[in-house]
């Protein structure tokens, strides 16, 4: 059903469940396939439980990023959302040729106490 796993011989999800099943979830943080989840939520509509994994690779993202175990680009995302308040830089000309709305320039003070709030509630 996943999409990710059908085009991509890397991505073993079923791998990464029976880990985390086994209770070997420190493995299954240390995994790179982790992050080819794209959240497309595919898994979840063919599931009869409607359970699928998507909900266990999200837990399992943001528990490697607490661990700092993440890819160069999650952290270039990240820094982006701290330096600016987007993760990634809109590209203002083509919102322009598309007729959208100018956007609004984050409130960095509010969104820096947010990722504060976020980062004392789990403790980092």
């Amino acid at each position: 059903d996943c999409p990710t796993a059908a085009t991509t011989s890397e991505y073993h999800p079923e791998e990464i469940l029976r880990l985390v099943l086994e209770g070997k979830v420190d493995e299954a943080l240390e995994r790179d396939d982790i992050w080819f989840c794209m959240n497309c939520h595919e898994c979840v509509e063919n599931c009869p439980q409607r359970f699928g994994m998507v909900k266990l690779l999200i837990r399992l993202k943001n528990l490697a990023v607490a661990r700092g175990n993440y890819p160069d680009v999650i952290g270039h995302r990240i820094s982006g959302l701290h330096d600016s308040g987007f993760s990634f830089a809109p590209n203002l000309e083509c919102r322009e040729e598309m007729g959208l709305p100018d956007l609004k320039s984050p409130d960095m003070v509010k969104l820096k106490k947010l990722l504060e709030e976020d980062s004392e509630n789990k403790g980092d």
